[in-house]
């Protein structure tokens, strides 16, 4: 079977590594990870925590990164491909910058890998020869692969949910397999979302609420006109 990693990170696995304006509290994202779920709740200064991109990536390859929680200021975390603060993250066409703010949560970043950076498609000119783009997803959940199983390293450590959209590209028959492999999902819920307005059991969401829970979804139908039922 085909596996995809989702991870929820709090503020407590960051690395403290000095003080700011030097980023005094890191944490490298592992390539082998699909999507990161992480909990801002108490960032209360600029810049003090940051995300270093997963190295190893082929060309075209992306993670995912989802912002929940709250804070009590207007900070928040920070992306950028390592230590060096090259400017290679492209925001928009003919934009690079060297370190992204992750917006107000909730909300869900995507990054892509290009090497050669000309192969992506806000490249203009001048910059390294490989780049990130970066799109603002304006939601609240990490898009599910069409990968069958879904491993999700939930962390105790938070009372937040994390939010996951069912796959798209779906065929009669797919099946979809989602586990709490850590059993933090009695604290850090795992709420499932639909997509293109295929229910799972009859409704918008499916919710794992308990230790090492786990699901198994069967679509039903075709393209757009069908629904998701556990099993």
């Amino acid at each position: 079977m085909s596996i995809d990693y989702i991870s929820t990170i709090v503020l407590s696995q960051f690395t403290n590594v000095g003080s700011y304006p030097t980023y005094p509290y890191t944490y490298s994202a592992n390539g082998i990870v699909y999507g990161y779920i992480f909990d801002i709740t108490g960032i209360t200064g600029p810049t003090q925590y940051v995300v270093y991109l997963p190295t190893g990536f082929i060309n075209g390859q992306s993670i995912y990164m989802e912002l929940i929680g709250t804070n009590t200021s207007s900070y928040n975390l920070c992306f950028q491909q390592d230590a060096s603060y090259s400017n290679n993250i492209f925001t928009s066409y003919n934009n690079w910058v060297g370190q992204v703010n992750g917006t107000v949560a909730p909300n869900t970043l995507k990054f892509t890998y290009y090497s050669p950076a000309s192969g992506c498609p806000w490249y203009s000119s001048g910059t390294s020869a490989n780049c990130w783009m970066v799109q603002v997803m304006g939601i609240n959940n990490i898009p599910l692969s069409n990968k069958s199983v879904h491993l999700i390293y939930t962390n105790s450590s938070t009372s937040q949910s994390g939010f996951l959209a069912m796959p798209t590209s779906i065929s009669n028959g797919q099946m979809c397999h989602i586990k709490d492999a850590t059993g933090g999902a009695n604290s850090n819920n795992i709420i499932l979302q639909e997509t293109n307005t295929n229910p799972l059991d009859g409704s918008s969401s499916y919710t794992l609420n308990g230790s090492y829970s786990k699901a198994t979804f069967v679509y039903a139908g075709s393209g757009s006109n069908g629904a998701w039922l556990s099993l």
